[in-house]
């Protein structure tokens, strides 16, 4: 398949306790040694010794049992000499924070570190950085960093006993969306370095106050429960790269856990398994897991005893060295959007050397286009971190950053770590041009509506444009002339992905059409129906499709998610069926971020685990047929369950799929349509993110009067010629919907004035007029001048002057 690349204490008790005795977690046996003892040569040899020094890797290879003395001593000297040079200008406060558990785990004093004749206090230095977090949260709302740094500078703080008032620290990392969610995830590092940070401050120093020591607990234990609710069947919590410091986390909190909350033992044998896969070749990802293989945490680094550490960790010579021959090219589609604003959409196609990371692919891209793809990056310890895209910068301050997705998927990994893999090979890329050459020949005049074919063209990439607006058009046709009533409720889910995929709105088929209000009523039949029969209306494949359909079109979906979601657990779903209700799932939960849905969140887990293993057994025992590889192949790319390797080899699967296609087996268009998506790299879930028609822009457009009169709020997407004005939108949703977007205007000096919209008039007397924005910039042209770009919002507000 072509990938398709898209760039959040006990009253006054004191505890001292001996060196792992907060823990109540798992280490490896004997046999199981040499899988650390190879993490640790890997992380070791991995090292590139012309980039800053990675405190986090020395910190972890001290909180190993087996040592190369030398290696680590030469790291701390290399660390110290950095932190002398640039710690003061470069360094962020989590980046301190790491230098001193490093430096305190090497038993060295993190308040006197030398080099080049020259010292610095780092604990003065965090503390001065720490204070500066605060204020910028106190002026923005939002750290310098983000919450995770903040974690590290308390937990660093509370083991050197800096200035730091447990009060505060308590209030800092309590319990809130914007702290522990990026891009609608719940963050599982972030919350794991707090929890380890409050345990900190119930066990080190003087006693809490009652309220402090109440308020970290319930801190804690909120912590602690989203930790264990983002546990998958497997053992992995979070992702593979999360699990390693939530390890940790929860080997510290055993008293806020419930017996059979988290079979530790489990979660280890699963990150084991990982390591010959090569799963932790960046060696930052290495050193978060490596301490929790030993049963050891970041509050043990006070604890070690350099003098008694052995030094029994031989290296070789030799380092790994690359393969020589070069890999065969695959071509891959990246899009770079902005998803705050909308000011851009922009897609390519680049041919890479299979196995490249991503951020080959980025560099290719600039070099073919850099007005549209040019970026920029800084270093950090887990790599290339992108930090603008076409001159457009990330801010923390407005908590904005580059997130990184595969089919709509969000990446564990970052740009110099993720592999491009499973792609169709450039040399039988012509059995895919073929394939969809021959659907666009199947679409006549003459031909009845096919929103499938739609679809699927839209996620490849239609090459016939006329084709593509016939389909529209067709889709359109039929239901205005023959209605919606004698459709079920997938047909017109069906609709509504295929208008969507055109960037064409189903909420305004003409003025009195919404496509989206039709499904929500018909939906509504059908979990009537499931209540009082047990089975749908109609079948739980088109009950998917709708609750799939009414997602992406951010309705209401709680109930059919649930209802779908028993379903799949207490019925055998075929493998199409299970297929969309996969992709149904997941997007339902990329939507749920709040606390209060976690019960949902749960259900939907084990109804993909249960739904993702139907699918692989399928797959593997050859019972799908081929028909049904294209969905199944849509929702193992989709699936946020992660499987064990072997237990399916896309490359395998598609190249069965590739000698059937060469065989004729997909010359039906509608076999076509299923199976075209999984090859170039799509799901059913990027219908919302294409990039239209080049010649086209869409533009939303909402009209808002809360000022005078009856008030009102109407909203329409209009597609309009690429570089048209303003006026061309006002003009097409008059045209569209003219009962709520008619308009008048008047010429003036400075050109045309909108002087009315929807009967609303302006009016000088009053001092009120029609002001137009850009989302909440106001224009600086008028409507014959500005030209609005691609998924713009347009709105017109009546206000006063």
């Amino acid at each position: 398949m072509r990938r398709t690349l898209v760039i959040t204490l006990v009253g006054l008790l004191l505890l001292y306790l001996a060196p792992g005795g907060l823990c109540q977690g798992c280490a490896v046996n004997e046999a199981e040694r040499p899988l650390v003892r190879d993490l640790q040569k890997k992380m070791i040899y991995s090292v590139n010794p012309s980039a800053s020094p990675n405190p986090s890797i020395l910190l972890a290879l001290r909180l190993a049992q087996e040592h190369n003395k030398r290696i680590e001593q030469d790291m701390l000297n290399k660390l110290s000499q950095d932190a002398v040079e640039r710690a003061v200008a470069s360094f962020s406060s989590g980046q301190v924070a790491l230098n001193i558990l490093a430096q305190q785990a090497s038993c060295s004093d993190p308040r006197w570190v030398s080099a080049n004749s020259s010292t610095i206090n780092l604990v003065r230095l965090l503390e001065q950085k720490f204070k500066a977090e605060l204020q910028n949260i106190a002026i923005h709302g939002n750290p310098l960093t983000n919450f995770y740094q903040l974690s590290l500078d308390v937990l660093a703080l509370c083991q050197l006993n800096g200035r730091l008032s447990p009060a505060s620290a308590s209030a800092l990392l309590s319990p809130d969306y914007k702290k522990y969610y990026l891009g609608g995830q719940f963050s599982v590092d972030t919350a794991a370095v707090a929890v380890l940070a409050q345990i900190c401050l119930q066990t080190r120093g003087k006693p809490l106050p009652p309220k402090v020591y109440k308020k970290i607990r319930q801190n804690v234990q909120w912590l602690v429960d989203k930790i264990l609710a983002e546990k998958r069947r497997d053992g992995v919590i979070g992702n593979i790269y999360s699990t390693g410091l939530a390890m940790q986390a929860l080997s510290v909190s055993s008293s806020y856990q419930k017996p059979g909350d988290w079979n530790c033992l489990q979660t280890l044998h699963r990150v084991l398994d990982k390591i010959p896969q090569g799963t932790f070749k960046n060696p930052m990802a290495a050193s978060q897991v490596l301490p929790s293989l030993e049963n050891r945490t970041y509050l043990d680094v006070s604890r070690l005893n350099c003098s008694m550490d052995p030094d029994n960790l031989p290296l070789s010579t030799a380092r790994p060295t690359s393969p020589t021959s070069h890999p065969p090219s695959i071509r891959v589609t990246y899009t770079v959007a902005d998803g705050v604003n909308n000011t851009f959409n922009d897609s390519i196609s680049v041919t890479v050397p299979q196995g490249s990371v991503f951020f080959k692919v980025m560099e290719v891209a600039q070099d073919k286009d850099p007005s549209k793809f040019s970026f920029t990056y800084t270093q950090s310890s887990w790599g290339p971190y992108i930090t603008s895209v076409q001159g457009l910068q990330a801010d923390n301050n407005h908590r904005t950053y580059w997130q990184l997705l595969s089919n709509g998927i969000p990446l564990s990994q970052g740009a110099g770590d993720y592999v491009i893999s499973n792609v169709v090979p450039a040399n039988q890329q012509f059995l895919v041009t073929e394939l969809q050459q021959g659907m666009e020949s199947s679409v006549t005049l003459q031909s009845p509506p096919n929103p499938s074919i739609l679809i699927a063209l839209n996620l490849a990439g239609t090459q016939d444009g006329m084709k593509e607006k016939l389909l529209v058009q067709q889709i359109k046709d039929r239901v205005i002339k023959e209605g919606t009533a004698e459709m079920t409720s997938g047909e017109v889910a069906l609709y509504i992905l295929a208008l969507l995929s055109s960037c064409e709105d189903p909420k305004h088929v003409t003025a009195n059409i919404n496509l989206v209000e039709v499904l929500k009523l018909k939906t509504k039949d059908e979990l009537t129906y499931l209540s009082e029969h047990s089975t749908p209306k109609t079948t739980f494949y088109q009950l998917s499709l709708d609750t799939l359909a009414l997602c992406l079109e951010r309705a209401d979906v709680d109930e059919a998610a649930l209802s779908l979601a028993k379903g799949a657990l207490a019925k055998d779903f075929s493998v199409d069926t299970g297929a969309m209700a996969t992709l149904a799932l997941t997007c339902v939960h990329n939507g749920l971020v709040n606390a209060e849905q976690t019960r949902i969140l749960e259900l939907i887990h084990e109804a993909l685990d249960k739904l993702q293993q139907l699918i692989l057994r399928a797959v593997e025992t050859n019972t799908a047929n081929i028909y049904s590889i294209g969905l199944a192949l849509q929702a193992l790319n989709a699936t946020l369950v992660s499987y064990p390797s072997g237990d399916w080899s896309c490359s395998q699967t598609l190249a069965k799929v590739l000698t059937e296609i060469s065989q004729g087996a997909f010359d039906n268009p509608m076999a076509a349509a299923q199976i075209l998506p999984s090859l170039v790299g799509k799901t059913y879930l990027n219908v919302i993110r294409l990039s239209c028609s080049s010649d086209m822009v869409m533009v939303e457009y909402t009209i808002i009067n809360q000022l005078r009169g009856q008030h009102f709020t109407h909203t329409i997407r209009v597609s309009v010629p690429k570089g048209s004005v303003l006026l061309s939108v006002l003009q097409a949703a008059q045209q569209d919907n003219p009962q709520d977007f008619s308009y008048e205007t008047k010429q003036t000096s400075w050109g045309l004035m909108v002087v009315s919209i929807n009967s609303r008039a302006a009016n000088s007397n009053d001092k009120t007029y029609w002001q137009f924005f850009n989302g909440t910039e106001p224009l600086e042209q008028g409507v014959d001048s500005y030209v609005p770009s691609n998924n713009e919002h347009i709105k017109a507000v009546f206000s006063t002057y």
